[in-house]
């Protein structure tokens, strides 16, 4: 069983290793690696929009 005792050593094994970056002592946040910050070309609310507009085109389409 993963216990948050062991987990730090669960994610230093491989496979795990290979795509989780290393634990950090009592943070309790399990990250992927690369998971870094970076800039979009696009904002959410942009990004929600167009989701939103293909959707609805989507729909459109289906009921034809």
């Amino acid at each position: 069983t993963i216990s948050p005792a062991n987990l730090g050593e669960i994610i230093s094994k491989e496979p795990l290793s290979n795509m989780l970056e290393p634990l950090e002592p009592n943070s309790g946040v399990v990250r992927f690696k690369g998971n870094t910050e970076t800039t979009t070309g696009m904002s959410v609310d942009k990004a929600r929009d167009a989701v939103d507009q293909n959707a609805k085109a989507a729909m459109r389409r289906a009921m034809k």
